[in-house]
Parts: C-alpha cells; structure tokens; sequence
C-alpha cells in the first residue's frame, strides 16, 4: 500500500513541475536550457502539441510502472527495465526528429541545386523560385512558394 502511495506522489509531483514550470534558478542553467531546445525540437518536428512536461511526465510514470510491473522477480532488473521503459518515448521521438532532419536536409539540397542549375541557365530569380515551387509538394517548394509570392508582393 505505501508503494502504491509513493508511486501516486511522484506522478502527481511531475504532472504538478510539468504543468506549473520549473523554478527560476534551474530554468537559467545552460544545461536546463540546452535540454528545452531539444525537447522544443523534437514536439515541434513530431507535431505534438503537448508540452515537454507531459513527455517528461509520461516517461517517468512508464518507467516507474514497468520497473514496479518487474520488482517481485529482481532489483536490478527492475531498475534496468524502469529506467529504459522511461527512456523509450524521448528516445523514439528523437530518432523521429532525426530523421525528419535528415529529410529536409536532403530536400533543402535539391531545391538549391535547381535552384543553381536554374540560375546558371539565365533565368531570373523570380521565376526559377517559382518554377521550382510548383513542382512539388514538399515544405522546401511551398517555402519557396512563399518566398516568390513575397517577393511579387
């Protein structure tokens, strides 16, 4: 009973931190703020709409409850459990996010090479953007698309 009770107080202790913030000292060191561009990062690139203080929340409940699921066979392995059970959604979602770098990188490196070969054949930048832009469906082609229209503008 006291371990289900510990349990429920450290779940509601960082769904409270997560939803309420961090104290100021901590939210002004680098490595506090370093971890909040990359948490930043990874919902906006996996279009999550949840702030990083329920990602944080719900991996520690993950690995708080597969270590407690393992508890009653071994110490060690509950802990080594708990602690990659915890570490499994950030991780995913990481390697999602490096991936979809990774993408639009490659993208971005197509789109200015025709863009290149589209100057270097005496075309005028207006219309090499926006020829380039109505060529595919990509976020490159329609920030392009922005630009030109922009640009018209």
């Amino acid at each position: 009973m006291t371990d289900q009770l510990a349990l429920l107080g450290c779940g509601a202790l960082i769904l409270l931190l997560g939803s309420s913030g961090l104290p100021e000292r901590v939210t002004r060191s680098r490595a506090a703020a370093g971890l909040r561009r990359s948490l930043d990062r990874i919902l906006r690139a996996n279009r999550l709409r949840f702030g990083y203080g329920w990602l944080l929340a719900g991996s520690a409940v993950a690995g708080l409850a597969a270590g407690r699921l393992i508890f009653a066979y071994s110490v060690p392995l509950a802990l080594v459990v708990g602690i990659a059970a915890a570490l499994a959604p950030a991780t995913l979602l990481w390697l999602r996010t490096a991936a979809h770098e990774r993408r639009i990188e490659r993208e971005t490196i197509a789109v200015t090479r025709q863009l290149a070969a589209h100057l270097g054949a005496g075309e005028n930048l207006y219309s090499s953007i926006r020829q380039i832009a109505g060529e595919g469906a990509g976020p490159a082609q329609s920030a392009l698309g922005q630009a030109a229209d922009e640009f018209r503008f």
